[in-house]
């Protein structure tokens, strides 16, 4: 008796060993192996395979609503909703409210005038994107995200940070860039308290005078500020020693003044391109 397979049964087992074997390779960080998470770029067939889920990248999506379903999405890690402009976003955050394992979050361009109350319910976010949008104030409350490692705030009309930002334990990068009267004053005064900030951007931000506190940013590695109208810098500047590079592109600044910063942190590489 001839035996037939379907070819559909076979071609779910073969995705199937497929899977088991690349997801031998893909330790997760917990020390286990999982099977290889999935990249998609539609909800709906996002919401069908579930937890197989790991990246979502919604960007420019027409989304009036977010449906309830969605919190079965257990293994999300990474969500886009960059551009999605019909959102409820109080509604979309309290969703995500149960979603332990993303990570990072996207809302660029998505014209909010303030951050969603529970965001700082997303105690597991690395990384949040808040740029090109319309706030004035973020939630000091972000301060308590454990684990924040990178956020950005630029294109935005914030003036200030919140000081309980300085509490933040993770946070490495800050991005700040093309603000129209950012306070720099007060700006630093919350980054040195953040022992772990690395990287920070404020180009394009109108800045003409670095003020000397800028001596205390001693942690930092890499210190953005292109696009502005800097001439001159503070002697405190030889005090950041971990300073690897110095981004001046688009400042008025005097082949005299250069040759002093050379004297000044002699082991950093300053650099006059416009961006990072």
């Amino acid at each position: 008796m001839e035996i037939r397979i379907k070819p559909c049964i076979v071609m779910l087992s073969l995705i199937t060993i497929l899977l088991l074997i690349l997801g031998c390779q893909s330790p997760s960080s917990h020390g286990k192996y999982e099977l290889p998470g999935v990249v998609s770029y539609d909800l709906k067939k996002a919401l069908r395979l579930g937890n197989l889920v790991y990246e979502l990248d919604l960007m420019g999506e027409r989304l009036d609503t977010f449906p309830n379903e969605f919190t079965n999405l257990r293994n999300l890690r990474s969500l886009s909703l960059v551009g999605c402009l019909n959102l409820d976003f109080e509604i979309v955050i309290g969703l995500l409210d149960s979603l332990d394992k993303l990570s990072e979050l996207e809302l660029s361009k998505c014209q909010l005038t303030s951050l969603p109350s529970k965001t700082s319910n997303l105690q597991k976010l690395e990384r949040l994107d808040l740029s090109n949008n319309f706030l004035q104030d973020i939630p000091g409350s972000l301060g308590k995200l454990p684990y924040l490692k990178k956020l950005s705030l630029a294109s935005n009309r914030l003036t200030e940070l919140p000081s309980q930002l300085r509490e933040s334990t993770f946070l490495d990068e800050i991005y700040l860039y093309d603000k129209e009267s950012i306070q720099i004053d007060y700006v630093i005064y919350v980054l040195t308290a953040i022992d772990s900030i690395k990287i920070i951007d404020l180009s394009f931000s109108r800045l003409h005078i670095i003020p000397p506190e800028i001596g205390n940013l001693i942690q930092v590695e890499t210190l953005i500020l292109a696009g502005n109208q800097i001439e001159t810098f503070p002697k405190e500047i030889q005090n950041l020693k971990n300073l690897k590079h110095l981004w001046l592109g688009v400042n008025p600044i005097s082949e005299e003044e250069l040759a002093r910063l050379e004297v000044l942190i002699p082991n950093t590489k300053i650099n006059f391109n416009d961006r990072f």
